[in-house]
């Protein structure tokens, strides 16, 4: 991170042994935020430090299997947190409340607006999707040193919900687990499969 800290490795945690596997352990870059885009399978970094010395925040591409990752575009604000909704559209937070549409192709920042924050400076953020609901969460702590979370507009990056975090938590990083995309919570899946048709393809 942007105190100097420098990343230990890539690792997978398995909740049946709640062993932490290394991947890779001698990853040479940091992120200040990761994201996985379900719609291609990819997981995308926001690269802050490498070889332990801060360069220009860039998206990155991070291969699962060993750690390494591959350079996208350089990003022209110094971007916090990133996230992805299901359908694979990329969203990103400036360290200045800035609220973008972020272009997973050439790095590409589009202004969707500013929530007017004061947020802390090169302090931890997070963005994650409830993907059962489509709403869009967002950690981090202000310039008072008080953290919240919130929920975030994706129209125009307005704050809809604002609330303190318990016992004033950092929440580094945060998982919200979901049944089917946009469903509310509620699987919608058939009763009964009918008018099922193949169609070769060639192979």
């Amino acid at each position: 991170d942007y105190d100097g800290y420098q990343m230990a490795g890539l690792a997978a945690y398995d909740f049946a042994t709640q062993q932490l596997l290394f991947r890779a352990n001698d990853a040479n870059y940091g992120c200040t935020d990761m994201t996985y885009d379900h719609s291609t399978s990819t997981m995308y970094g926001v690269v802050c430090m490498h070889g332990g010395t801060k360069v220009q925040n860039y998206l990155a591409k991070i291969n699962l299997a060993n750690g390494q990752h591959t350079k996208v575009a350089d990003l022209e604000d110094k971007i916090m947190a990133i996230a992805c909704s299901y359908d694979g559209k990329m969203y990103a937070m400036g360290i200045t409340s800035n609220f973008y549409r972020l272009n997973k192709q050439n790095g590409e920042l589009t202004l969707i607006g500013n929530n007017g924050e004061n947020i802390a400076t090169d302090q931890v953020q997070s963005l994650e999707f409830d993907h059962d609901t489509n709403r869009l969460y967002w950690m981090a702590i202000d310039s008072y040193l008080m953290t919240f979370y919130a929920e975030v507009n994706v129209q125009d990056g307005s704050l809809i919900s604002y609330n303190s975090t318990p016992d004033n938590t950092l929440l580094g990083g945060i998982y919200i687990p979901f049944t089917s995309p946009g469903s509310g919570g509620q699987q919608q899946m058939v009763d009964v499969v009918q008018n099922l048709e193949a169609v070769p393809d060639g192979n």
